[in-house]
């Protein structure tokens, strides 16, 4: 029994050796272990003392280097338990060297108010910040890809810096209080149930982001003004559904699908700017009842099927980008009184305009007559409206199928000319030089107008100097 004792003591006092002396060195109050590679270390906790870093208060700095026994190491990691239950610290910086925040490296670090965690952090251990509850400000690197578990508990964080490119795992990520958001210019998915709940009241999403995915920020209950970037191609299934207060939307404009439930629940929305370019696979149950307000951006080739259908807006522009209008797009706008068609509209579908019971003047910009469908412009009252066509075009829409049912058709409309706008997209740039160029080679078509950019009667390389000169701002 003796004997016995006597080894239970030897092997406890063996133990606490082993725990006092757990790390391979100290510099400035911080304990490192050397990692299997001998050229880096990680940081690692104290176990010199019955408490975690006792003297650690305020804000600790680690180094991205760390000198011992005349060797200089690396810092790459902060291993697991490292800051464990350290309540006296404040705030810590990270160094950019560092690759992996270990598991529980600083949970419960109760007095923790902002971290920074860096482009380089590959990895976050399990529960690494777990019951940080006085963590408020919190930026995440660029190459983190899953936070599942790593911040539970952290109730208080109200501030996200948002960088992770690619990032699938939220899971329970605490985001009820978070009220304001920055995404970096970096990411390019906005994972599934990201800020759902959460109280932000604006969203700008980068151009860099091209999905945004389902739930993301869904029941934002707060959430006001939503403009999302011209890279972002899918809007996943519900994921605004429920941001009652959202009252205006940005579309950007590589969208192409909008899923569905994408936008239910958004009973308040009253202002669209619609960039969208072609957009295929449109949820036509988008709340619209309350939009009195839309604008369609300058390179928008389509309006969707059912676009604003039954919506209270009072005029629709439709830009010189726009070729097709689809099938009731605007149809049962009661409220809707003015229409303007781009120069370049050939297509408006079915029931795109019927119910418009209130318009009383269509400006039809296109030299070639639309091809329209017996009910495009169905209850609109066709003794009444005016019908405003470009000079010298009357006979072709008084002809025209189903447009020859205008009582009233003036041609008095004239094309507005943007000087340099050689391509006729409304804007100046680079590809009016190509097409410029390609008119003068007889590539493609001249137009006469556009092309004699300097005014002088010919269309030459004169016209491309000029050309340039606008676009540089050159008078």
């Amino acid at each position: 029994m003796k004997t016995f004792v006597k080894n239970l003591i030897l092997l406890a006092a063996l133990t606490f050796a082993n725990s006092a002396t757990a790390y391979d060195f100290m510099v400035d109050s911080l304990a490192y272990n050397i990692n299997s590679d001998g050229k880096s270390v990680s940081v690692t906790c104290d176990t010199t003392a019955s408490t975690n870093y006792p003297n650690l208060y305020g804000v600790v700095s680690i180094p991205s280097t760390v000198k011992y026994n005349k060797k200089t190491y690396k810092v790459t990691a902060i291993g697991d338990y490292a800051f464990n239950g350290c309540t006296g610290l404040t705030g810590v910086d990270i160094p950019e060297t560092i690759e992996y925040i270990r598991s529980h490296s600083f949970s419960f670090c109760q007095n923790l108010t902002e971290i920074v965690i860096p482009d380089n952090v590959i990895g976050l251990g399990s529960y690494s910040f777990e019951g940080c509850i006085g963590l408020k400000k919190l930026s995440i690197g660029s190459k983190v890809s899953a936070i599942n578990g790593v911040f539970k508990g952290c109730t208080g964080l109200t501030e996200l810096i948002w960088n992770p490119v690619n990032c699938f795992d939220m899971g329970d990520f605490p985001k009820e209080n978070i009220s304001s958001l920055s995404i970096g210019p970096k990411v390019e998915v906005i994972p599934y149930i990201f800020l759902s709940g959460s109280k932000i009241t604006s969203l700008t999403v980068p151009n860099s982001v091209i999905s945004i995915q389902s739930c993301a920020f869904a029941d934002c209950g707060e959430l006001t003004d939503v403009v999302i970037g011209n890279a972002v191609s899918v809007i996943g299934s519900e994921a605004f559904s429920g941001c009652s207060k959202l009252t205006r939307l940005t579309i950007g404009e590589s969208v192409n699908s909008i899923d569905d439930e994408a936008f239910s629940g958004c009973s308040n929305l009253a202002e669209l700017t619609w960039n969208a370019i072609d957009c295929r696979f449109y949820d036509r149950n988008i709340p619209k009842n309350a939009i009195n307000r839309v604008t369609i951006g300058s390179k928008v080739k389509k309006i969707p099927d059912y676009f604003l259908d039954g919506s209270l807006i009072t005029n629709v522009i439709l830009p010189n980008s726009v070729t097709t209008v689809g099938e009731s797009a605007f149809a049962g706008c009661a409220e809707l009184t003015d229409i303007v068609i781009g120069k370049t509209v050939n297509v408006i579908g079915e029931n795109a305009f019927a119910g418009c019971v209130d318009v009383t003047k269509i400006s039809c910009y296109p030299s070639k007559v639309p091809s329209i469908a017996s009910n495009t412009f169905f209850e609109i009252n066709k003794n009444v409206c005016e019908l405003h066509v470009l000079a010298g075009c009357y006979q072709s829409y008084r002809d025209a199928d189903y447009w020859n049912q205008f009582y009233i058709i003036i041609e008095d409309l004239e094309v507005p000319m943007v000087p340099g706008d050689v391509n006729g997209d409304e804007n100046v740039n680079v590809s009016d030089v190509t097409t410029l160029v390609n008119m003068i080679l007889g590539i493609v078509d001249k137009d006469e107008q556009a092309a004699d950019v300097n005014g002088d009667g010919k269309i030459n390389v004169s016209d491309v100097t000029a050309l340039i000169n606008i676009i540089l701002g050159i008078k």
